[in-house]
């Protein structure tokens, strides 16, 4: 009974720590045509690890140039922010567990 217990209070631990490292960072911005004064709809947005270059995750942004990415864990990653006819925008950028929400508007 005792090694049930011992093995139930170190599984409810584990769980513990993993739920304790939420993944609630995001990234949110909109994509606007400086010259032309449009948003730029349809540009992929996409949010690399930098350590290897993995892809975390990507999305598109909308009708109004408007973009968000949420559930990223806290660490550094490259935005790269890309569509035809413009010039591809990286930017490094890191989530923290003070700083996990970054508006790039």
């Amino acid at each position: 009974m005792k090694k049930i217990f011992t093995l139930f209070i170190l599984f409810f631990m584990l769980v513990s720590a993993t739920m304790a490292q939420k993944a609630d960072g995001s990234i949110k911005g909109k994509l606007l045509d400086t010259a032309a004064k449009l948003p730029i709809s349809e540009a992929t947005i996409s949010v690399l690890h930098v350590k290897d270059s993995a892809l975390a995750t990507f999305t598109l942004s909308n009708k109004q140039g408007a973009f968000e990415i949420k559930g990223l864990e806290a660490g550094n990653y490259q935005l790269v922010i890309s569509h035809m006819g413009f010039e591809t925008f990286r930017k490094t950028i890191s989530i923290t567990p003070t700083d996990k929400n970054i508006d790039l508007r």
